[in-house]
């Protein structure tokens, strides 16, 4: 059967009707909705001949009680309707038909045809517009009004979920907040910061006092170490964990567990050209995240004063203009021996992946107080 004919289909119908109707509670909807029901979505995709598509993430949410806890969570974030929302990924419509009413008008964006024209006729002729096009592709400067607040809700892929938090952050003068569901493991790495500031007792440690500790503790695990994103998405958002998901709660089932959470934009730490060059100097950094902090800081420091590309100048080390190769090592001691930067026994050894983000923010600090950056 064709994707044209599904007016045709008996349910469908009658869940377009009850979506129409105004009087609908969305919580109630939750239990009607067909797209919950495992054995409802094999017939309905073998009936049109749909197969899931893993790259782009098409494991739906099938668990209705994680879908009511959703819906009650985002009821007391989003106090008022006058706002605009935008859904990423609207798959057969598992949350759409719940966030709907929350707010003015919604903006679906879902690249399958399928699936977007499946919306298209489940949600006519409501405060609904789908956006049948490639997410990173999308016109956001278009999309997003400057004088409109915007609220982003979605399940999103593994693959383009750092692509899609860069968008968020380009966006975020017009953001209240993202609503997200990502894999755990995931969560965890952009998470970690929060992670180790949490005592044993609960209580949550201030950033602040954490870099004034004496020594930098070395992270042993692969998962409690920092990297580029986790600096990036913590300059940019506060992290609010809501619950883990289960694996099972959705279909197909995928091969790791999800985790819900908010992030709410912050304001600008640096100025505009400060906060290109921070993320420059991060980005370098972390390009040698085996290396000691202080031997990638002085390539980076090099490459500044230098303004060409070090992994020439680096070949050619005999090379070195004498001045610059003065000039670099007189930087180094005084970062090295100023007392104020982090009052840390052992930073210049350790390693990037073990700094928070409020040792990133005075690293960079200091070094454009002594080079002009």
């Amino acid at each position: 059967m064709e994707i044209n004919d599904i007016s045709k289909n008996q349910t469908i119908k009658e869940i377009k009707n009850c979506i129409s109707n105004i009087f609908e509670v969305d919580i109630e909807l939750i239990e009607k909705y067909p797209f919950y029901n495992k054995k409802f979505l094999n017939e309905f995709f073998k009936l049109y001949n749909v197969n899931f598509i893993k790259t782009l993430g098409q494991n739906f949410l099938i668990d209705k009680n994680i879908a009511k806890k959703i819906y009650f969570i985002l009821s007391q974030k989003i106090k008022s309707k006058d706002n605009y929302g935008i859904e990423i990924g609207g798959g057969s419509g598992n949350l759409t038909c719940f966030i709907k009413n929350f707010f003015r008008k919604l903006y679906v964006i879902e690249y399958d045809k399928f699936y977007s024209k499946l919306l298209n006729y489940l949600y006519e002729n409501l405060n609904i517009e789908i956006i049948n096009e490639d997410l990173l592709k999308v016109n956001f400067e278009n999309l997003v009004e400057k004088n409109k607040k915007y609220i982003v809700i979605g399940a999103i892929p593994y693959n383009i979920s750092s692509k899609i938090i860069n968008l968020l952050a380009k966006m975020k003068n017009n953001l209240i907040f993202s609503f997200l569901i990502v894999q755990k493991e995931y969560f965890e790495r952009i998470n970690l910061f929060n992670r180790f500031l949490i005592c044993k007792n609960g209580d949550i440690k201030d950033s602040n006092e954490v870099c004034k500790e004496k020594k930098i503790k070395k992270r042993k695990n692969k998962e409690d170490k920092a990297s580029f994103l986790t600096v990036f998405v913590n300059y940019h958002f506060s992290i609010e964990k809501c619950f883990d998901i289960s694996k099972n709660s959705f279909y197909p089932i995928p091969k790791v567990d999800s985790t819900c959470f908010f992030l709410y934009p912050k304001d600008p730490i640096l100025n505009e050209f400060d906060e290109k060059e921070f993320f420059n100097m991060v980005s370098f950094v972390f390009s040698n995240k085996r290396k000691m902090l202080i031997n990638s800081l002085e390539r980076y420091i090099f490459y500044k004063l230098s303004n060409q590309n070090i992994n020439q100048k680096i070949k050619t080390e005999k090379n070195y203009l004498k001045k610059e190769k003065k000039d670099l090592y007189d930087i180094l001691e005084m970062i090295k021996k100023d007392q104020n930067l982090f009052k840390i026994e052992n930073w210049p050894l350790s390693r990037p992946e073990d700094l928070y983000l409020n040792h990133w923010i005075m690293l960079y600090n200091k070094i454009k107080s002594i080079i002009n950056i």
